[in-house]
């Protein structure tokens, strides 16, 4: 599944992707003075191979977030007009699972990293990927793990 972003969310992984590579910046350097002083075999040097699993990890971080930002759908849900659920709305919620109801709940509908008062939902979420751009009253399903979550939208506002 493509990943749906809105601009806001693409920019804070942007500057994810740059602290990634700032980070690993800094640790080759620690990684040469630290192979300069006791040479750079793992039975020589533990932390000569803690620097190298680390430099591995971020890596393997900084690739799959560069893949994700190069792969994403970007959307610019300016909807103000619309009662749809979209990037920036707060909906209103009830859940079931597996048949129980639970509280009602409103969620904030972002991926990006504002400060809010309300639990985030992106698109890319099991709740957020059934209601996205979906209308007040509209009924959907979503299971996680052997769960089964039934979603009514009750309210949207923007």
């Amino acid at each position: 599944m493509a990943l749906i972003i809105s601009k806001a969310g693409l920019k804070a992984r942007e500057k994810e992707l740059e602290l990634l590579k700032k980070k690993l910046s800094e640790l080759r350097v620690f990684k040469g003075s630290v192979a300069i002083h006791s040479g750079d075999a793992w039975h020589d040097n533990n932390d000569f191979e803690q620097c190298e699993i680390d430099e591995r990890g971020l890596l393997k971080q900084i690739s799959d977030l560069s893949a994700e930002i190069d792969s994403a759908t970007i959307v610019d849900d300016n909807l103000s007009n619309s009662n749809i659920v979209a990037y920036g709305t707060k909906v209103t919620i009830q859940l079931s699972k597996n048949g129980k109801d639970m509280p009602k709940n409103t969620i904030l509908f972002s991926d990006a990293d504002e400060s809010s008062e309300f639990m985030k939902v992106s698109a890319n979420s099991p709740l957020g990927n059934t209601i996205y751009q979906k209308e007040e009253g509209y009924i959907g399903t979503y299971t996680v793990g052997t769960n089964v979550f039934t979603v009514k939208i009750l309210k949207i506002e923007y």
